[in-house]
């Protein structure tokens, strides 16, 4: 049985009253087997790209191309806040300290004007065990009038320690 946890945002969670519940956290380093599956789902309704943090993104990275097109891993640091404090709430099963950012694979479906207001829809449904651990994978979208123009699938590794067996 999946249990379902939601989160909703219009305006970015601040991720300083994130880190002390990351910091303070006892919960386990992997998920343990008997818990039920938590399906956790976030979004963030009318998001707007700031120009100016926009700008200076396209500096330290060295974005150059289009500026009338967001470069394609930009909604991924516009989610960032928001995938922080849905690893960090109560029904995530393991401690964000220690995951592992493992890959991501990002599809752009169509090109973002950065004068586009848009949303952005998250969700994180139970892990994978391997024999490294347990993968959980972080979905996102970026959503125009409800039509997902970019997703992403970051995935976090829990690492199993030394020795022990695959669950």
């Amino acid at each position: 049985m999946t249990r379902n946890y939601s989160l909703e945002f219009s305006t970015p969670p601040s991720p300083w009253a994130t880190y002390p519940r990351i910091l303070a956290s006892r919960k386990p380093s992997l998920a343990r087997e008997a818990a039920p599956a938590v399906r956790i789902e976030a979004t963030q309704s009318s998001v707007r790209i700031d120009p100016a943090h926009l700008a200076r993104y396209r500096e330290i990275c060295g974005c150059g191309g289009d500026p009338q097109r967001l470069p394609i891993a930009y909604p991924h640091v516009l989610a960032g806040a928001l995938h922080l404090a849905m690893l960090s709430c109560d029904a995530f099963p393991v401690k964000l300290l220690g995951l592992v950012h493992v890959r991501n694979r990002i599809e752009q479906r169509r090109p973002i004007e950065p004068s586009q207001r848009g949303s952005l829809r998250a969700f994180v449904d139970g892990h994978r065990d391997t024999d490294r651990g347990q993968e959980f994978d972080l979905h996102t979208q970026w959503l125009v009038d409800g039509e997902a123009t970019w997703s992403e699938v970051t995935t976090f590794l829990a690492r199993r320690p030394r020795g022990a067996a695959a669950g």
